[in-house]
């Protein structure tokens, strides 16, 4: 969906500061910039948006919030009721996702970070009800 492209190539360049290339494979979009180590690679599959790799250079400025807010205007529009973050593997990234109402899988694993702290490393996923699918206008 090069609309979606479009959208989350204008989100992270603003928060990151950054010029972003991007590499589109099958279903699969990497955006990426050499400067700073920004990242975000999707794909959209079988009624889902999948996250596979999220790195962003500026890190607790809401640039994820605002690519999450977009992703469930395009998954509401294109019919898509599942958004999945894929191998989450950090404390914070377990946060956001808890915080957005992000469910971990049944098969995730509980682990202690460097901090001593509880992290349930594995995928979660943001389910779109249906009166989300109607009120997003793209």
């Amino acid at each position: 969906e090069p609309n979606l492209q479009t959208a989350l190539t204008l989100i992270i360049e603003q928060y990151n500061h950054c010029k972003l290339d991007y590499n589109i494979s099958f279903h699969t979009t990497w955006l990426y910039c050499h400067d700073n180590n920004t990242e975000f690679r999707y794909c959209i599959l079988a009624g889902k948006i999948i996250i596979s790799r999220i790195c962003f250079a500026n890190r607790r400025s809401g640039c994820m919030t605002a690519c999450f807010e977009t992703l469930k205007q395009f998954a509401s529009i294109l019919g898509y009721s599942t958004i999945q973050i894929q191998s989450v593997l950090t404390y914070e990234m377990q946060q956001w996702c808890l915080k957005h109402n992000f469910i971990p899988d049944v098969f995730n694993m509980l682990i202690k970070d460097e901090q001593s702290r509880n992290v349930i490393t594995g995928n979660y996923e943001y389910k779109i009800h249906k009166s989300e699918r109607t009120k997003h206008h793209v």
